[in-house]
């Protein structure tokens, strides 16, 4: 039995079955509409992610250089101020 037909459908006129299939037609169809924009806020989102994802690692492997070569620079130091 459909959701929301009444338990005496057999009683119903061919008119108002063909309204409760249309009915029930535009719900499926805003429910499709509803899902297409929740997908696509979600490949945004995981986007989003992704994208923050690959900047962290950029930044993170910018700041492992950075420390490196401060660290080279420093034992540089070192050698030129030993004896």
């Amino acid at each position: 039995m459909l959701a929301g037909a009444p338990s005496q459908a057999k009683q119903w006129s061919v008119e108002e079955i063909e309204g409760f299939i249309q009915d029930a037609l535009k719900d499926l169809q805003s429910d499709k509409e509803k899902l297409i924009h929740l997908e696509s806020v979600i490949i945004k989102s995981i986007t989003a992610i992704e994208n923050a994802k690959e900047e962290l690692l950029l930044k993170t492997r910018q700041e492992e250089m950075r420390v490196q070569q401060n660290h080279l620079e420093h034992l540089d130091q070192l050698k030129k101020n030993s004896p």
